[in-house]
């Protein structure tokens, strides 16, 4: 038996390939990809006003969509030369730019400013600096700024249901106030 085809009215209509974007789809996905948000893409592309905020999260979540993106993406850092090893470089040249020797604050005539107790006034990006050296210490794993809690009592079952008198003296051998026979 032939292949039933998918009627619309008089209108006979072939099968969609589920991979495929629609055209709007595609508009939509190169705004993204250009640096637009989500529902300023959409609205690039022809969507409704409705569509572009309520529905932006449900076109852009669709598996083909996502897979276009993707395959954007790789070929975008293919084609740059842009990967994690890239990116910590620039970030490590941008905080050492930052944490540079500092450069004296001058007026208009090229003299050094002092403030009221005559101690001269430097520039420094302290703010561009400590971001940095946050991303590069979160992204090499130095773990700087992750707070490190420690157990060193772990033969309390906290699991099992206890009664108010239980869970008190548990709670005072895992603060250390009572000594465990």
């Amino acid at each position: 038996m032939a292949k039933k085809l998918f009627t619309k009215g008089n209108k006979r209509q072939k099968k969609r390939d589920p991979d495929k974007l629609y055209e709007r789809e595609l508009l939509a996905c190169k705004y993204l990809l250009a640096g637009a948000n989500q529902a300023e893409a959409l609205r690039q592309a022809g969507y409704s006003e409705t569509t572009c905020t309520r529905r932006s999260h449900i076109i852009f979540g669709r598996d083909r969509v996502q897979k276009y993106l993707d395959e954007q993406r790789k070929a975008r850092n293919k084609r740059l030369d842009i990967d994690a090893d890239h990116v910590l470089v620039k970030l490590v040249e941008v905080v050492e730019r930052c944490m540079q020797d500092v450069e004296p604050l001058t007026n208009r005539k090229g003299e050094q400013i002092r403030d009221d107790d005559g101690n001269p006034l430097f520039v420094f990006n302290a703010p561009a600096a400590l971001k940095g050296l946050e991303l590069v210490g979160k992204h090499v794993g130095v773990n700087a700024f992750k707070e490190v809690v420690e157990n060193r009592n772990t033969n309390v079952d906290v699991s099992k249901q206890m009664s108010e008198d239980e869970a008190r003296k548990a709670i005072d051998q895992l603060m250390g106030n009572v000594d465990t026979e």
